[in-house]
């Protein structure tokens, strides 16, 4: 099982956002845990390309889910190259 991990924004950096953006590729069948950075946060999940099966649900190119107050978020990418976006934000 894979593990995606978040970038996190500092506020030193120019622009610095509110929200964490992450960026999962996958090239083929594979599971993964996005475990967002503090508790309580609001975690969206955005398919840009393949199928994924997250928490339980199925989500194709341009389906999006938005999940909070969760410890984690189970993903499983259903077909080669597929792509998704993470975003956190705080609640």
């Amino acid at each position: 099982m894979a593990e995606v991990i978040p970038r996190q924004v500092e506020q030193s950096e120019p622009f610095g956002l509110p929200f964490s953006l992450s960026l999962g590729r996958f090239a083929g069948r594979q599971e993964a845990l996005y475990r967002p950075a503090q508790a309580g946060t609001l975690v969206f999940a955005y398919v840009l390309a393949g199928a994924f099966e997250a928490e339980g649900r199925l989500l194709h190119a341009k389906d999006g889910l938005a999940v909070w107050d969760v410890a984690e978020v189970e993903l499983e990418a259903l077909s080669n190259n597929a792509l998704i976006v993470m975003l956190e934000v705080p609640a």
